[in-house]
């Protein structure tokens, strides 16, 4: 699709259900930086040290709220892929 950018925008079954699933996924990981933000100081995940550093940060190096959102996707992927991964070898040794 990189070489044909505008396919994205037309509405195929492919198309429709990627924009859903992407949507749904921003709204889920926006609440959760929300959420992460209200209670600041409580938690030692990752997102949680990252906002609470985000927060002492000065103006210029502070991410905004979209910024976060999209670590939280890059998460989500880091970790489905390590978990492929694993998954992927320990079949193949059994």
């Amino acid at each position: 699709m990189n070489f044909l950018p505008w396919i994205r925008y037309l509405p195929f079954k492919r198309s429709l259900d990627v924009k859903a699933a992407r949507s749904s996924i921003i709204q889920h990981a926006t609440k959760l930086v929300r959420e992460k933000k209200a209670h600041l100081g409580g938690g030692n995940d990752i997102l949680s040290l990252m906002i609470g550093e985000n927060e002492k940060a000065r103006s210029y190096d502070h991410l905004a709220e979209r910024e976060l959102v999209d670590q939280v996707m890059t998460f989500l992927l880091a970790g489905h892929e390590t978990t492929a991964t694993a998954v992927s070898h320990h079949s193949r040794l059994n």
